[in-house]
């Protein structure tokens, strides 16, 4: 469920380029100064988790809501594009985090002993 080695650096370097693309998107969309301070804290704190490997899960869900959310402003191409980052998205929620994350800590594999008689 985390692999570690050179697959788990791949969903590490994978992570990052799914929270860039959401950075990316939201501030190719509508400037800084136009973003509400709700949608501002919510890409942000998305970014941050899937930088971190943090509720990956979660984070992969919301970041397919922003990628829905900002479809329609986009036109043409860039239309086309949303729907890899969408697809991206969705893959990262399936893979997982890997090995280098928070989450791999927080549930990774653990020894669970009987107890000894």
């Amino acid at each position: 469920m985390f692999p570690a080695g050179l697959p788990g650096a791949a969903l590490f370097l994978f992570r990052f380029a799914v929270a860039g693309i959401v950075l990316v998107t939201v501030l190719d969309s509508a400037p800084i100064d136009s973003l509400d301070l709700w949608k501002a804290v919510t890409v942000l704190v998305v970014t941050v988790l899937l930088w971190l490997g943090a509720l990956t899960p979660m984070a992969s869900v919301i970041s397919i809501a922003i990628e829905v959310i900002y479809w329609p402003m986009s036109s043409g191409l860039r239309g086309a594009e949303q729907v890899f980052h969408i697809v991206l998205s969705l893959a990262l929620f399936f893979l997982g985090p890997g090995a280098y994350s928070i989450d791999a800590r927080m549930f990774g594999r653990r020894l669970i002993l009987p107890p000894s008689q």
